[in-house]
């Protein structure tokens, strides 16, 4: 089994035409990336993909191919962007700081060797959590609607840092940040996240719910965008002021925040994937362009790397258009 173990990344280039002003219309931005995810489709041959185009906050577009543009889809990691505005809405409730250490959430026992690091590097990928014990677990583990963060990250924490202060992308850090909610609210995850922030169409899945802040989430391409607009925006905690949240650099010219990879604009951006086999496999990719167009495009099946980043540079390219 293959969760997303590395970032996706735009290409510099593209970063930088991001500076420029998005054009006016509408209409046919939202025709440039429905092409475009029609075209990645074809070229690799997914058995089904969906996807929701936003502009103003607005959905202006679904689409579906060999599946209704309202099916929900597993999000993989896609779901870390759940589990940042989650904790988001927990520092504006007073409930939580992100610079507070692990040891003083969790207590020094359950926090192990990783006492004294702050929660800002679990946030960022920095804590020095490697390699990722996720990646070689049997599947069937994470087939579940409660998430075994406890476990997860009770073992990820007896190890030793390696690494700590470099990007090192593991969902065990989302793991222990969904071990943190579950400690600070005394509600399950999936409760405490849900209520405060306000998830229509987005549950649990109950084929990978056993990964849950890292990797837990289902929902449709529709739903999800809502939630980019919602969360990620330019009214949002984390939108509206992106550089006030904990950031580490990602490599070019962008940075791991909140559960999204982060770049002036601003801009927010995600792929995930979840990959046994086509059959089971699932992935997806997630942008939100200065607050003004998102979209995501969910799939099934499996996808390489370098086919995620070819979505979100053609995602990208068209909607600059």
């Amino acid at each position: 089994m293959r969760f997303r173990a590395r970032l996706t990344c735009l290409p510099a280039l593209l970063l930088a035409l991001l500076s420029l002003s998005l054009p006016a219309a509408a209409q046919s931005r939202s025709d440039g990336m429905i092409a475009a995810w029609a075209a990645w489709v074809k070229s690799t041959s997914v058995p089904s993909s969906t996807i929701a185009v936003a502009q103003n906050g607005k959905i202006v577009a679904t689409r579906g191919i060999n599946a209704e543009a309202s099916r929900p889809y597993d999000l993989a990691s896609l779901s870390k962007a759940v589990t940042g505005a989650c904790l988001a809405q927990l520092v504006r409730e007073d409930r939580l700081a992100l610079d507070a250490s692990l040891g003083l959430i969790l207590g020094p026992k359950e926090a192990g060797r990783h006492a004294r690091t702050p929660l800002s590097a679990f946030v960022t990928h920095s804590a020095g959590l490697w390699p990722d014990a996720t990646q070689k677990m049997n599947t069937k583990v994470f087939a579940t609607t409660t998430p075994h963060h406890a476990a997860i990250s009770r073992a990820a924490l007896a190890r030793s840092p390696k690494g700590a202060g470099k990007t090192r992308y593991s969902n065990e850090n989302y793991m222990v940040l969904g071990r943190v909610i579950e400690k600070v609210t005394g509600e399950s995850y999936t409760r405490a996240c849900s209520r405060r922030l306000g998830l229509r169409g987005l549950s649990i899945s109950p084929r990978w719910g056993g990964m849950g802040a890292a990797g837990g989430w289902r929902g449709s391409a529709e739903a999800y965008t809502r939630f980019m607009v919602r969360h990620f925006g330019p009214g949002s905690a984390i939108g509206g002021r992106p550089a006030a949240w904990p950031h580490n650099s990602a490599g070019k010219g962008a940075d791991y925040s909140m559960g999204m990879v982060y770049s002036p604009g601003p801009v927010f951006h995600h792929a995930g994937l979840v990959c046994s086999n086509r059959r089971t496999g699932a992935g997806g990719y997630g942008i939100i362009i200065k607050g003004k167009v998102a979209v995501t495009v969910l799939f099934t099946g499996c996808a390489s790397e370098r086919a995620l980043q070819e979505l979100g540079a053609a995602l990208t390219k068209a909607a600059l258009r």
